[in-house]
């Protein structure tokens, strides 16, 4: 097993954001596994790299097919992913299609959501000021000519109860919202994990997480 940094150059030839991670092959009677001395600094990503270029050697040692990434390939691959040997989840093109479809809607609907939360949180702002006023113009009317009847007194409290109302829905709005963004960031993981599968990553596919 050798670090390569020539895997680099390899990796720019498929395009500007590919990086080849690993290869398994020969050096004269010798198998070799490379590596991209670029893993050194990401533990997972090596993992990775390393558990996919091992099953190419374990197909090559047990005179199997080592170059195809065929069934036997992903019997094997997929047994250690499931041992946990790696972080990476082996998925089919169906499965990663779905997922993506899924995140980019789910995206979009979070966009619009949090759009319609800050009109709502401007909404509720803009009530509160209003109320503020209210009760210090009742409380000012208090033993005046003028001070406020009992039908005022009761408006008053109708309202501040429906702006309570309204703005315990909008904390239960807020608390069901970060709900749903800790499930799209673990969707995103899940879907990056199926990306980087071990055989190497276009950086620009994958996706980032929501804040």
């Amino acid at each position: 097993m050798r670090w390569e940094p020539r895997l680099d150059e390899v990796g720019r030839l498929a395009g500007n954001a590919f990086t080849l991670e690993g290869m398994f092959g020969h050096i004269g009677a010798k198998a070799v596994i490379l590596l991209n001395p670029a893993l050194q600094a990401d533990e997972r990503a090596l993992r990775r790299a390393l558990c996919h270029e091992m099953v190419h050697a374990h197909l090559y040692a047990t005179g199997r097919s080592s170059a195809s990434h065929g069934p036997e390939f992903q019997m094997v691959l997929r047994r250690l992913s499931t041992a946990g040997a790696f972080a990476g989840i082996v998925a089919t093109d169906d499965e990663r299609t779905n997922l993506r479809t899924w995140l980019d809607a789910e995206s979009s609907r979070l966009d619009a959501e949090h759009g319609a939360m800050a009109q709502e949180g401007a909404e509720i702002e803009r009530e509160r000021a209003d109320l503020e006023r209210a009760l210090a113009d009742l409380q000012a009317r208090v033993n005046t000519a003028s001070a406020p009847d009992a039908h005022q007194i009761a408006a008053f409290n109708k309202r501040r109860e429906a702006y309570n109302w309204r703005v315990t829905q909008a904390q239960a709005r807020t608390e069901r919202d970060r709900a749903d963004l800790a499930h799209f960031n673990r969707e995103v993981e899940r879907y990056n994990l199926m990306l980087v599968y071990p055989d190497g990553v276009d950086a620009d596919a994958l996706v980032k997480p929501r804040k």
